[in-house]
């Protein structure tokens, strides 16, 4: 039996509405990591596992395997967010006391529950609010608490707003204008695969693009559609047929006051077996100029996402011979509060916390297959064919952004040397 004589040091008396959050949570979280360890380390055998705690003190595995993770799991606001809550914790103590754990450092783990139950109401107000506080100050197994939120957002959004898509596909290649030595066009693929409506009686904008370079200020850049049979067809939306499930999915294209195209899904059948897969494409025509006006120019590039999507794919092309657009820096950047992405300068971006990042996808296309849409690298070759150029001369990045938070925009930015 464990020697109940023994003492323990205690928690320190934390005073919590006098530190800012991150360092009244640092000593609070501490205090509750030293507790449990103690604690479980004075019962019999000193378990170290979860199913060995469950054993020795005839509690639920769960409630074990939770107390293991708040002691072993190396970041500690990671191991906080596994705390049992009061019921559970209760559980544990009084299991403890059974075992023969000294009273002293049952003591201390109340204590320190008491604090953490202060640290709640102080500065958080509810569990679930403490707990993405915490998430944000993690710095390992807050991604994992990061994709659950969006993708219970995600499914929350679907069935407010009443439609969703397996993937949203933003595609950029910057490439030389053909007539001008100085300036580059953008040809852009946008598209969904597997969109579908929940409700019947949704019409759905599913675009809204625009192009910003601080060389280049309010000049107004013609726009062609890859396939303009098609766009012809469908009011000027820029489908590419061939890309399109079948039957053709109907739109129709408004231009708002801000010279801006919306292109809408118009109301249609409900379901899986009514999902959608379909691209627009077209080229902006000397769309930018190559060289900056000063060394404070920039390039941004902003591919937004306003429909609840499980994954959205973002792919830059940059032809090898557009030399001045260098080191592309990627933001995932809030839109709420009707921010303008466009014409926010980058110190003002809400920024979003996100572990996805700009990947380098080396020449060509060869790297930049879709899982679920398999004939995209076929789409983007068609694409390339029809603007006469050749992928094998573009440098490829990609990032890929699991249940993005809507509204938001990838942000991608070049600095333009002169």
């Amino acid at each position: 039996m464990p020697n109940t004589s023994q003492t323990h040091p205690g928690p320190v008396v934390v005073q919590l509405g006098s530190q800012p959050f991150s360092d009244a949570a640092t000593q609070v979280v501490r205090d509750i990591r030293d507790a449990v360890r103690a604690a479980l380390g004075a019962a019999p055998g000193m378990p170290e596992r979860a199913q060995a705690v469950a054993d020795s003190l005839k509690i639920d595995l769960n409630l074990a395997w939770k107390l293991v993770n708040v002691i072993r799991t190396p970041d500690p606001f990671a191991a906080a967010q596994q705390l049992p809550g009061s019921g559970g914790l209760e559980i544990f103590l009084e299991a403890a006391a059974a075992c023969g754990v000294p009273s002293d450092r049952l003591a201390n783990c109340r204590a320190a529950f008491k604090n953490f139950e202060a640290l709640i109401e102080i500065h958080a107000g509810d569990r679930a609010a403490l707990d993405s506080m915490f998430g944000h100050l993690a710095s390992r197994g807050s991604e994992r608490a990061d994709l659950a939120a969006r993708r219970a957002a995600f499914k929350a959004n679907a069935a407010i707003v009443g439609v969703q898509s397996r993937v949203q596909v933003t595609t950029y290649l910057l490439h030389p204008t053909a007539s001008d030595a100085e300036r580059y066009d953008v040809t852009m693929l946008r598209g969904f695969v597997g969109l579908q409506r929940l409700r019947g009686d949704i019409g759905w904008i599913i675009g809204r693009t625009r192009h910003s370079d601080d060389a280049l200020p309010d000049v107004s850049n013609p726009r062609r559609p890859l396939d303009p049979e098609a766009a012809a067809a469908h009011h000027g939306v820029p489908l590419i047929a061939r890309s399109c499930s079948t039957p053709m999915p109907v739109f129709r294209r408004t231009l708002g006051a801000d010279k801006m195209f919306a292109d809408e899904l118009v109301e249609g059948p409900v379901g899986k077996t009514a999902a959608l897969t379909f691209f627009t494409g077209e080229t902006i025509l000397t769309a930018g100029n190559r060289r900056g006006l000063d060394d404070q120019s920039h390039l941004r590039i902003a591919a937004g996402c306003h429909t609840p999507v499980e994954s959205m794919v973002v792919d830059l092309l940059v032809h090898a011979d557009l030399t001045t657009l260098v080191d592309p820096s990627f933001s995932l950047v809030s839109e709420l509060g009707g921010a303008q992405v466009h014409s926010t300068p980058p110190e003002r971006f809400s920024r979003l916390p996100t572990c996805e990042t700009l990947e380098q996808a080396g020449r060509g296309a060869d790297e930049l297959d879709i899982a679920e849409h398999p004939r995209y690298i076929e789409l983007l070759t068609d694409a390339a064919n029809t603007v006469s150029v050749n992928l094998r001369d573009f440098n490829a990045h990609r990032v890929r952004i699991k249940f993005p938070p809507i509204p938001c925009s990838a942000v991608v930015q070049w600095k333009v040397s002169m």
